[in-house]
């Protein structure tokens, strides 16, 4: 069993609401996964089986007994730890929706929030690296703080260029820039 709740928890940045409300506005993606190796049946190799939008810390406590249950039946929650600017997700949503209605698609409609979500990410929020001990020691040089889950490194985005004069293979040090990170499996 793994669960890094708590672990996630403290690399998710939330809102502070202001008396004129937040200055941004953003959410997290938490997906359950099946993957083919536990569910031989599936056709792919992975299908994603539900997903909630996280808002607040609260928010994340609220569902963590929910996706726990889920994962008793084998799948795996992953969270999104790049954040989801509903602003970009609301005008493509909008966009999307509009494109569906003229080619007479509804039924598509349905799907489009969860589509867009997937693929509506700030790039400057948080990256995942390969570890290796030449970008711990660059990360540590530069005072970048970072968490190492599973064989991840997570850290906040830095400037790539510093990193060629400590590794051996530059091409090796190419951040994923919309990391998911395993939350929880049984």
């Amino acid at each position: 069993m793994e669960d890094n709740f708590d672990i996630v928890k403290n690399l998710l940045e939330f809102n502070v609401p202001t008396e004129t409300g937040p200055v941004e506005d953003w959410c997290y993606v938490v997906e359950i996964i099946k993957y083919k190796k536990e569910f031989p049946y599936l056709s792919k190799d992975s299908k994603v089986v539900d997903h909630y939008y996280i808002y607040s810390r609260d928010a994340l406590d609220k569902y963590k007994d929910v996706i726990i249950e889920k994962c008793q039946m084998g799948t795996k929650a992953y969270i999104k730890i790049a954040k989801r600017d509903l602003r970009e997700v609301a005008l493509e949503v909008q966009k999307r929706v509009n494109m569906y209605i003229k080619k007479e698609q509804y039924r598509s409609v349905k799907k489009i929030y969860s589509r867009v979500c997937k693929y509506t990410f700030r790039t400057d929020s948080i990256w995942s690296l390969e570890p290796s001990m030449e970008i711990k020691s660059f990360l540590d040089s530069q005072k970048i703080k970072y968490l190492q889950i599973d064989s991840q490194l997570v850290c906040r985005p830095f400037n790539l260029a510093q990193v060629g004069a400590l590794c051996k293979d530059q091409a090796t040090v190419v951040p994923d820039r919309d990391p998911k990170v395993l939350l929880y499996c049984q």
